[in-house]
């Protein structure tokens, strides 16, 4: 039976580190009030004291009662004090083994090590422990890859900014603060423009730092990206400080995800992430597999790392939206922008204009800024109403699976998703009373990994005999 590190201890401590805060504080304000020596001190804060060695002991028994063993076929955890608790996995059942290692474990020579299978958890690991880093191996066993795939610098750095929308939310955030600061500074007295006018520009230099460090952190954490493919499984390694490493097995793979915001759909480009259960849950990260690059480039890639996901360009059917569904895709952000543009009319006609005129430049301001979002919206969803549909290949097998691409909007970004059937968990044809009249509907197809995702595609021609048909 192996044992878990001893950083456990401080693993387990560590949000009750705060605790020790108490006697400290507690006893250098009684010494330097009193000038008293260790056992006025002690007789101030025992309680403290006793209470945090009591932490102390638990956190060690813990530790001690961490044991593990890796056999050829089952990984067994057993952990506890007062509630104990045994976990087996059988190697067969794991699809994502990753090994997280901060800074500071390379100075002590240890590593997290997550296990995740289909039927776990969504927000955390099936199996976490700390080990020494010279066992990783036993459990984080690698075969022989040929193939190998490291993005370049300017490449991990656009994704940085894309997969927060981080250029975007700045420059609208930065624009509202600055024009709506500079507006209301003319309409107020003389004596607080300079003073609002140093506000906005520190609140605009705040939000800057904030998307800087978010861009800086992402870039951090995906610096050094790189995905070795062998016979059976995948490996992704990244990180420039804390190092990350996965191993997902190709059979585990739940689906592919090449997906396109405003920014890289207009500058054409794409980025690929791959769907495969525990792969980016450890830091709770996109899971990606290619950041940036052409149509081409993305395809040579996957052709590559992912041949059995590259056969979305031959279709034996496709389903496309109905020229009736345009509408459904743009009606709710048009119909958001024309309730924003009537009331703010509206209220500007009789209530600004009348009794507030010089606010009126700022009611307008604030009217275009509140509908720009949406008409974001309304792009994107035309842009996807122009792409999205279902393509496939059915085999001539009646035994093989066939394979699906879908491609449809969610949020801003517009996504295609590759996988087999045999991935389908379940699907769902959705008709509202309009669509009945125009003969449409929208289908939901649920996927398995991590909890489930949801792919919705909208606006599809109802034949419900042959939709159905070659999700078989």
């Amino acid at each position: 039976m192996g044992k878990a590190h001893p950083i456990t201890i401080l693993q387990k401590f560590y949000k009750k580190f705060a605790f020790l805060l108490i006697p400290t504080v507690r006893g250098m304000y009684f010494l330097i009030r009193n000038n008293g020596g260790f056992k006025e001190w002690l007789s101030g804060v025992w309680i403290d004291v006793l209470l945090l060695l009591i932490l102390i002991i638990i956190a060690i028994y813990n530790w001690k009662n961490i044991r593990y063993s890796i056999g050829k076929n089952v990984i067994y955890l057993k952990k506890g004090v007062l509630f104990k608790s045994e976990k087996n996995i059988k190697r067969n059942n794991i699809t994502t083994i990753t090994y997280h290692r901060p800074v500071f474990f390379r100075f002590i020579n240890a590593v997290n090590i997550f296990i995740d299978t289909e039927g776990g958890w969504k927000n955390h690991s099936d199996m976490y422990v700390t080990i020494s880093a010279a066992k990783k191996t036993e459990i984080l066993a690698t075969d022989g890859y040929s193939k190998i795939y490291s993005p370049k610098l300017h490449e991990i750095l656009f994704f940085s900014f894309c997969v927060t929308d981080a250029v975007a939310s700045t420059i609208y955030t930065v624009l509202l603060i600055n024009r709506m600061g500079k507006i209301i500074g003319l309409n107020i007295l003389t004596e607080f423009i300079s003073f609002l006018s140093k506000a906005t520009e520190y609140l605009i230099f705040a939000v800057i730092i904030v998307q800087v460090l978010g861009i800086m952190r992402n870039f951090l954490y995906y610096s050094r990206f790189f995905v070795r493919r062998s016979d059976t499984c995948l490996y992704f390694e990244n990180g420039f400080f804390s190092k990350t490493k996965s191993v997902c097995k190709i059979e585990t793979v739940n689906f592919l995800d090449r997906r396109q915001n405003l920014i890289s759909f207009f500058l054409g480009l794409d980025m690929a992430f791959v769907q495969c259960t525990g792969y980016g849950k450890v830091r709770k990260k996109e899971a990606l597999l290619i950041p940036a690059g052409t149509k081409s480039t993305v395809d040579t890639c996957i052709k590559m790392l992912l041949p059995e996901f590259q056969k979305a360009e031959a279709k034996t059917f496709s389903v496309k939206p109905s020229n009736k569904a345009f509408l459904r895709y743009v009606r709710l952000p048009l119909i958001v922008c024309g309730i924003i543009i009537t009331l703010g009319i509206g209220a500007i006609c009789m209530i600004i204009e009348p009794h507030f005129a010089e606010w009126l430049q700022l009611a307008k301001f604030s009217v275009f800024m509140a509908v720009v979002p949406f008409v974001l919206f309304a792009i994107v969803r035309t842009v996807a109403f122009k792409k999205a549909g279902i393509f496939g290949i059915t085999s001539r097998d009646e035994y093989a699976k066939n394979f699906i691409t879908i491609c449809y909007y969610k949020g801003l970004n517009i996504h295609t998703v590759s996988f087999y059937s045999d991935k389908i968990s379940h699907i769902s044809v959705r008709q509202s009373i309009f669509q009945r009249k125009n003969k449409t509907c929208d289908i939901i197809i649920c996927t398995g990994g991590d909890g489930g995702y949801k792919h919705k595609v909208t606006g599809l021609y109802y034949d419900k005999e042959f939709l159905f048909s070659f999700f078989s």
